[in-house]
């Protein structure tokens, strides 16, 4: 896994400019439906950037590898449902993903003027304020995106945990990425819901054997 940990950071990174770009209201609440934004076209325009984005870090990975390879054999069978269920939401949001391809070498502001990207910026817009299943289509984007990067990092991190000279300080910085524990864990629900139709079986996200959730919760100063 080490030596995939570069592949994982660029992942993880790139997962979390998907989540980032969903603006927050006065009340510091995510607003899943950007469309009904006064900045609408700004964000769709950010979204879609960071969409590709990470979407061209991962096809590579994809190429490269072909799959996650975790010592967590559950992380890594997570992780791979939470990808499949991303790719499945980019297909919704542009019918074809693959369409996304033909901007992986383009920068940032060669894409703003493009007639393309100005569409597929529509199309996003309009199915973020859509609902699935009782559920906002914009909330589903930034939840699988934010889990995703939280159980990559974290998963990668019980690894590289061991190189560590300071393991104590690691650790910590470790549960500080997940202080807003609330946030996480609603998400994860949602998706544990949603992937698994036997209730029996819940997904932890688990660091030095510990629940990550349920440590920062008894443990945040």
């Amino acid at each position: 896994m080490i030596d995939n940990s570069k592949y994982y950071l660029n992942l993880y990174s790139d997962a979390s400019g998907v989540f980032k770009s969903f603006p927050r209201n006065d009340r510091k609440e995510i607003e899943f439906d950007n469309a009904i934004h006064k900045n609408s076209n700004i964000i769709s325009f950010n979204l879609l950037y960071n969409i590709i984005k990470f979407y061209k870090t991962y096809t590579r990975f994809i190429a490269e590898f072909n799959m996650y390879y975790f010592n967590d054999l559950d992380s890594e069978d997570f992780i791979g449902q939470v990808d499949s269920q991303i790719n499945s939401l980019y297909d919704e949001i542009f019918g074809d993903k693959t369409i996304l391809t033909q901007f992986f070498e383009k920068e940032k502001y060669q894409l703003k003027d493009d007639p393309l990207i100005k569409e597929l910026q529509e199309k996003i817009k309009a199915w973020s304020s859509k609902t699935t299943h009782d559920i906002k289509n914009g909330e589903r984007l930034y939840k699988y995106h934010y889990v995703y990067s939280i159980v990559l990092f974290i998963t990668m991190n019980t690894v590289i945990n061991e190189l560590y000279a300071d393991r104590e300080q690691h650790i910590k910085s470790i549960y500080q990425l997940v202080k807003g524990y609330d946030l996480l864990e609603e998400s994860l629900g949602l998706i544990n819901k949603l992937l698994y139709s036997d209730k029996e079986r819940y997904f932890h996200i688990r660091f030095n054997g510990e629940d990550v959730i349920e440590n920062v919760k008894h443990n945040i100063t």
